[in-house]
């Protein structure tokens, strides 16, 4: 049975990383993850994926291929479309991020 309410509360904080860490659900290909990223997290390898989301708390910069760095603050909403014309990576601004992704999976 589908839910219709998630309830991150319920669910158990996974950390990739020591700057990071979210709660997902996925359901019929999608993931959606309520993620806290540190001041200072930088991701590490170019992100290839998709992802529309939006910043609940914070600020971090979106590196885009190298070149073009976004700024994105609480309350922007965030959409950067799969693949290698779009790679990214992120850079925690302020002490700590949280954002919402949804993202394929």
């Amino acid at each position: 049975m589908v839910e219709h309410k998630i309830d991150f509360n319920a669910l158990d904080w996974q950390a990739p990383g020591p700057d990071a860490r979210f709660k997902a659900i996925a359901e019929d290909h999608k993931r959606i993850r309520l993620m806290e990223l540190d001041k200072g997290f930088q991701d590490q390898v170019w992100c290839e994926g998709a992802h529309v989301g939006y910043v609940i708390e914070g600020e971090m910069d979106i590196d885009f291929g190298g070149g073009e760095v976004t700024r994105f603050r609480t309350g922007d909403g965030i959409y950067i479309p799969g693949g290698r014309q779009h790679k990214h990576k992120a850079h925690v601004k302020s002490d700590k991020v949280r954002v919402i992704l949804i993202e394929e999976c």
